[in-house]
């Protein structure tokens, strides 16, 4: 079901939004993705987004990084929830680490870029580095 415009900004200004993000990792680096939209536009930022009515956590973040990557990816485990408030709107996000089948990405028209890091790097929001480091990745 499609919300029309004006009636989802009233949504937005009254309810934090479910949401899903992922740490994809691929040969001992994860995927960061240089985001076209608000929130955080022009900020690296970790593939994800809603979460749909009657959707699971699980198939959610599969969806959102199908979407978003052309990744199919496997679930390794949640790595924790975070509010991200932004003067635009408020998530509730659910932060998985999962693992990539390919090196091959495909972009959406959510991403204007992609890099493969191995750390963190400068220039990434801090509720993302706050996740990233709480995923414990390998080094």
């Amino acid at each position: 079901m499609w919300i029309e415009e004006t009636e989802y900004q009233r949504i937005l200004e009254q309810m934090p939004l479910p949401t899903v993000d992922a740490i994809i990792l691929f040969q001992g680096r994860f995927l960061l993705l240089k985001r076209k939209n608000p929130p955080v536009k022009g900020t690296w930022w970790l593939p994800g987004g809603r979460v749909r009515r009657g959707e699971s956590l699980e198939a959610a973040v599969r969806r959102e990084v199908h979407e978003e990557t052309g990744f199919m990816c496997r679930i390794i485990r949640q790595v924790g929830v975070i509010n991200h408030i932004f003067p635009e709107c408020h998530t509730i996000s659910i932060y998985c680490l999962m693992e990539a089948e390919s090196a091959q990405v495909t972009l959406n028209e959510e991403s204007s870029s992609y890099r493969r890091v191995s750390r963190l790097t400068l220039g990434i929001h801090p509720y993302q580095q706050t996740m990233i480091e709480a995923a414990d990745l390998p080094t």
